[in-house]
């Protein structure tokens, strides 16, 4: 797996918070996924330990509210995949639909050269009591402190190997998650123009209203992120970002990942639909504006 250095004009689109959207998720790509309890598991070969009722594609399947998890308690698991030898490069990931809350645990991502993980690398890392919202990371790197942008090598044997190990601080646990994701980030060079509406949402609700005056309330769900944004795209590479993007969540028919603030707020990153055509047209010589109409898919980040 080759890595390389992200600019310093990447890294300044996080700090700066300019809005990211992410089409690929290179574990979709993956030849194996399976939950294993074995430091030197074969991902190819070893037995997929998943509860036969939460299969481990579901943690690919771009839905939050459907989950993995293995089949008994342990206390330390391996979420492994073999991503193949096509899978698209990626520089930020996320595990959603997670039941660490409150959970005293080490959770880190890595990357090996090797099928059974000898002398994984790791890129990403969360230590400590975990919170209950989505785990995000838009920094991934293996050594120094640089974030890092890695892809599949072309050449064999491929380094292709990434797994997620969870592992209990004490006790055994039935690790839960939904969503996990190793994304290719595509940021925007400017903030929206309707960025004050930044916490727009709707709950869903039926309401019956007796004989009697009386209203009875019943939610359906709540907390729905809502978003219609518009951003200018100025210059040939920025324009051909948009396209990517477009392309990675095939023309917008795929639920894809958006966060408003990364840098300062990547844990609010919500896994949408986008609804309608491409509002993308020529304004300027070199310039076109965007238009987005977005609407969360549940559970939702404002309920986390």
């Amino acid at each position: 797996m080759t890595a390389t250095a992200l600019s310093a004009d990447e890294n300044r689109l996080v700090t700066n918070d300019k809005p990211v959207l992410i089409g690929s998720n290179a574990v979709e790509s993956a030849a194996y996924a399976k939950w294993l309890t074995g430091a030197s598991d074969n991902v190819t070969t070893a037995t997929d330990l998943a509860n036969a009722d939460f299969p481990s594609t579901r943690a690919y399947d771009r839905y939050n509210h459907s989950i993995t998890k293995p089949g008994s308690a342990a206390a330390t698991y391996y979420f492994a995949c073999d991503l193949g030898s096509s899978a698209p490069d990626f520089d930020m990931a996320m595990i959603a639909g997670h039941n660490f809350s409150g959970v005293s645990m080490t959770i880190t991502i890595e990357v090996s050269d090797t099928v059974t993980f000898g002398s994984p690398s790791t890129i990403a890392t969360w230590t400590g009591t975990q919170p209950s919202t989505r785990l995000v990371k838009y920094d991934l790197y293996h050594t120094g402190s640089s974030a890092m942008r890695y892809s599949i090598d072309t050449t064999t044997p491929y380094s292709r190997y990434v797994r997620l190990k969870i592992a209990k601080t004490s006790g055994t646990m039935i690790p839960e998650i939904s969503e996990f994701w190793l994304g290719r980030r595509r940021h925007l060079p400017f903030k929206f123009e309707t960025e004050l509406d930044d916490k727009r949402t709707e709950s869903r609700v039926g309401d019956f209203e007796s004989k009697s005056g009386v209203t009875t309330r019943y939610t359906y769900n709540r907390g729905q992120a809502r978003r219609s944004q518009t951003t200018l795209v100025d210059g040939s590479a920025n324009i051909a970002t948009v396209d990517s993007w477009w392309s990675e969540c095939e023309q917008g028919t795929k639920p894809f990942l958006f966060c408003e603030n990364p840098g300062t707020a990547p844990n609010a990153t919500q896994l949408v639909h986008h609804l309608g055509a491409l509002e993308f047209p020529l304004t300027y010589p070199n310039a076109r504006q965007l238009s987005l109409e977005m609407r969360e898919m549940a559970p939702f980040t404002a309920t986390e």
